[in-house]
């Protein structure tokens, strides 16, 4: 997968605004961010994952090195969200 957050559009339930994809299944519900940060003191790039509850919370936050990664870590973390309820 190409690392353009661009393609994040493309899947079920996401959408892309700018530099910043939100996987949000469910209005009103718990959704994940993603976006790319340099990280300090080195010259790559890694994609930063925050899940956000109900109450615009966030409640877990991870970086990942590809966009593909972080949409499956995105969607992994939101399913398992939506299992505990």
């Amino acid at each position: 997968m190409v690392d353009d957050i661009a393609v994040l559009a493309d899947r079920n339930g996401w959408t892309v605004d700018d530099d910043v994809a939100t996987y949000a299944p469910e209005p009103g519900g718990w959704l994940a961010r993603v976006r790319k940060v340099r990280v300090a003191g080195h010259s790559y790039e890694r994609w930063h994952i925050a899940v956000i509850d109900p109450h615009r919370c966030a409640r877990y936050t991870c970086f990942a090195s590809s966009v593909g990664e972080a949409a499956r870590v995105a969607e992994r973390r939101i399913r398992a969200t939506g299992a505990q309820r």
